[in-house]
């Protein structure tokens, strides 16, 4: 078998604990939930009161027709 090379180029995370390395860590080994009740605006647009909700802005690292085509999940 021949050995295979992986080249880690960078660390990232967007997750409801924190979108920064270091506050995601500090926040699971805190032991804490990115569950939390949604504003009373989205709650009432998604019929859905709890989640666990990301604050990530995908027009901070996509060109604007690239973004507009993400999916959410």
């Amino acid at each position: 078998m021949s050995a295979r090379r992986v080249a880690i180029t960078g660390l990232g995370v967007v997750s409801p604990l924190g979108n920064r390395i270091d506050a995601f860590f500090a926040a699971l080994v805190a032991g804490r939930s990115g569950v939390r009740a949604l504003d009373a605006a989205r709650a009432q647009a998604s019929g859905v009161r709890v989640a666990a909700d990301i604050d990530w802005n995908p027009q901070d690292h996509f060109p604007g027709n690239e973004a507009a085509s993400l999916d959410r999940v």
